[in-house]
């Protein structure tokens, strides 16, 4: 029977960077005889299900008056900007609708379900913060791609200058904690410390992404 691997790209800001490495991993792990499957919603769902297993999430529930008075209120917003500087992942967490503990738990739950579905040996996370979470409540191991910016032993977003004095980073842990608490997990200073796992592979080389040379089970593993 083959293996199978359960892949786990972050998707929620809207780019193909994080769900084109998985796809290269796939590739990979296909002429190795590995069966794959993605977790995966947002904009790019159908480009990957044409060749690959994809469960794709439930999309949020809301009543249609209140959707109306949504879609007014974005009309008047002036247009985002372009570049958007934040200086640590605790701004992803907020950005991928993690605002309370119960979207912790109701996400989680669903992706639980998909492991039961799919019944992977392995689960590989891309800068998507709930697959350590995942993988220690299934009993699996968990393979991390990660940048050396945010690898979590040594997060450094930010490192060609300093942070500006007026930024704010979120504090995630009154989201997060009560959620891991309930499963018996330990708590989260950062959203770094949830992209650990028992495997990290850095996408380059050190030349390009430098880490400490103690830094532990991470491998470079060149371009993805």
């Amino acid at each position: 029977m083959a293996l199978r691997a359960l892949l786990f790209p972050s998707y929620r800001g809207g780019g193909f960077g994080h769900i084109g490495r998985c796809l290269a991993l796939a590739d990979e792990l296909d002429r190795r005889g590995w069966e794959v499957a993605f977790a995966l919603g947002g904009p790019h769902v159908e480009r990957v299900a044409a060749e690959r297993i994809v469960f794709q999430p439930p999309s949020p529930s809301m009543p249609a008056r209140l959707w109306q008075r949504l879609k007014a209120t974005l009309a008047r917003l002036r247009p985002a900007p372009t570049y958007l500087f934040f200086s640590d992942l605790n701004f992803q967490a907020v950005r991928d609708g993690f605002h309370t503990p119960q979207s912790v738990q109701r996400a989680v739950e669903w992706e639980l379900d998909v492991v039961d579905r799919f019944h992977p040996d392995v689960l590989v996370g891309d800068a998507w913060l709930l697959t350590s979470i995942v993988g220690r409540l299934a009993g699996l191991p968990v393979v991390q791609i990660i940048r050396s910016a945010a690898h979590p032993a040594c997060p450094q977003l930010v490192w060609w200058r300093d942070l500006p004095s007026q930024l704010c980073s979120p504090d995630i842990g009154p989201v997060f904690n009560p959620a891991l608490e309930q499963w018996g997990l330990p708590p989260i200073q950062r959203a770094e410390d949830l992209l650990d796992g028992d495997l990290l592979l850095v996408p380059s080389i050190p030349e390009l992404d430098p880490l400490p040379p103690d830094v532990e089970r991470t491998h470079y593993v060149g371009p993805l």
